[in-house]
């Protein structure tokens, strides 16, 4: 992502959510001075993607009904953070996760262990987790950051783990995104943080990173003329301009006009 372009976005969110652009930055350093022995070539992550019809998985309530309905129509599966978890009980390992490391870690690292890519995201408030938990990863490991890139990190737009997952999939080349679990509604699914044994009602804080979500998903829409398209659970979703709403019946004649495509 050009950062002059990227900039703009990243202040606006910083403005609206008074997040720390210094501790952005420092937690940055962090996880540059982690992982620059071990990281990965960015290359790696494109060689899945790239040409492909990716689905995203995210962590929303859907992600229980729909998921098992996408797994065999697609090219290649990023997961978003405590997706991973999900795909673990279908027996799926994703190719890549993209995780600021606050989903459930065991999981996570399971599925690195099985050959998942990682990318693992620095911003101000898990600096604590990049020093507990990077160095277990000592292969197939990426490391992002919402601000200007320093060392080996990369910034490849996006926010929130899901959004971030479809940025770096449009960025490294792939054909089409799809979408599961990605529902920004006023509920946050029990995937969503380790603790959470049930669904619950989406705190303030969590319904304005998904309205950020949705704008940002809206933007790349625009950004990258690829098609994108969500798979929702039910009617009455809160639509993303740009981003087609599919039911189950329509997924088919979806995937056949995105793999022809470009």
């Amino acid at each position: 992502m050009d950062w002059s372009l990227w900039e703009p976005w990243y202040m606006w969110i910083a403005s609206a959510l008074g997040l720390s652009v210094s501790r952005d930055y420092e937690a940055s350093r962090v996880l540059d001075a982690l992982i620059r022995d071990r990281v990965a070539d960015v290359s790696d992550l494109r060689k899945v993607v790239e040409g492909k019809l990716v689905l995203v998985v995210g962590a929303g309530p859907s992600i229980e009904g729909n998921l098992s309905k996408v797994l065999d129509v697609v090219d290649a599966l990023v997961a978003a953070d405590g997706a991973s978890s999900r795909l673990l009980e279908l027996r799926a390992s994703p190719d890549i996760i993209v995780t600021d490391l606050d989903g459930d870690l065991n999981d996570i690292y399971e599925s690195w262990r099985r050959g998942s890519h990682v990318v693992v995201h620095a911003h101000g408030d898990n600096i604590p987790a990049l020093k507990a938990y990077v160095r277990k990863f000592d292969d197939r490991l990426i490391g992002t950051t919402q601000v200007k890139p320093v060392g080996c990190l990369h910034n490849f737009g996006g926010f929130t783990d899901g959004d971030r997952a479809v940025f770096m999939c449009m960025e490294l080349g792939c054909r089409a995104v799809l979408m599961t679990g990605m529902d920004f509604s006023t509920v946050v699914g029990k995937y969503s943080k380790p603790w959470l044994k049930e669904d619950v009602a989406a705190w303030p804080f969590k319904r304005a990173k998904f309205t950020i979500a949705k704008r940002l998903l809206s933007w790349a829409s625009r950004l990258y003329g690829r098609p994108m398209a969500r798979l929702i659970a039910r009617k009455g979703a809160d639509p993303i301009d740009g981003v087609e709403d599919l039911a189950p019946e329509g997924l088919e004649a979806w995937v056949e006009r995105a793999k022809r495509a470009g």
